[in-house]
């Protein structure tokens, strides 16, 4: 699996000034994620040193816990 791009930059002068944004390729990505091998033992990995796999066993609501977070960052980026 090779990708090149997730996505483009556009640019826009229309109100006076140049604008370069970044506009990224639409999920899901095609072709799909393959997660095996090495790119699935790095997940694991990293999972465990941020303490992701824990976190079920620690909060009586892991779901309200990772909501949370997707809202956040949703706020963020808006």
């Amino acid at each position: 699996m090779h990708r090149n791009r997730v996505g483009m930059y556009v640019e826009d002068g229309s109100r006076g000034e140049p604008l370069r944004a970044f506009v990224p390729d639409p999920l899901p990505p095609m072709p799909p994620l393959q997660l095996g091998g090495r790119l699935q033992t790095s997940l694991e990995a990293a999972s465990v040193a941020v303490g992701m796999d824990a976190i079920g066993t620690l909060l009586p609501n892991p779901g309200s816990f990772i909501r949370g977070c997707v809202r956040e960052q949703a706020v963020l980026s808006a």
